[in-house]
């Protein structure tokens, strides 16, 4: 028997079956990312309920949660920064972070990020996100 290589043969199609193929992915806002690949098409519902069965969550903001994260915050730690954050979000929360606390009424707590007005605006952003708190108050401190 003679062997030839596979490329010589005039009518390829005759040998290579062509599988039309899904992918799914979804990630998770500490940058985790959820994937599956399947022969059929699925709907998005049922791709998050195979993601609950896995799972995964949402946060307050309908935003996807790893079981990584949600572990984290189980165990009363921080999770990672998310990796969507804007600019300003991220300078808010390390300066949350490098000075403690950030009042509503007293904005001369010793920093503002532009305005008072808008520096709260922001923090706001960060307590729906889960990365910080706001008490009765209106004093701001990171989680």
């Amino acid at each position: 028997m003679k062997r030839r290589l596979i490329n010589e043969i005039s009518k390829a199609d005759r040998i290579v079956k062509d599988i039309p193929m899904y992918r799914y992915e979804v990630r998770c806002w500490c940058g985790e990312l959820w994937q599956m690949t399947t022969r059929r098409s699925r709907s998005a519902r049922e791709i998050v309920d195979i993601m609950a069965e896995e799972c995964w969550s949402l946060d307050d903001d309908d935003h996807p949660q790893c079981t990584k994260c949600l572990r984290k915050i189980n165990e009363g730690l921080r999770p990672k920064d998310p990796d969507n954050l804007g600019v300003n979000q991220r300078g808010v929360l390390n300066s949350l972070r490098d000075h403690g606390q950030w009042h509503k009424r007293f904005p001369g707590c010793g920093w503002v990020w532009d305005t008072p007005s808008n520096t709260k605006k922001i923090l706001d952003t960060l307590v729906k996100r889960g990365l910080a708190q706001v008490d009765e108050k209106g004093t701001y401190t990171a989680k």
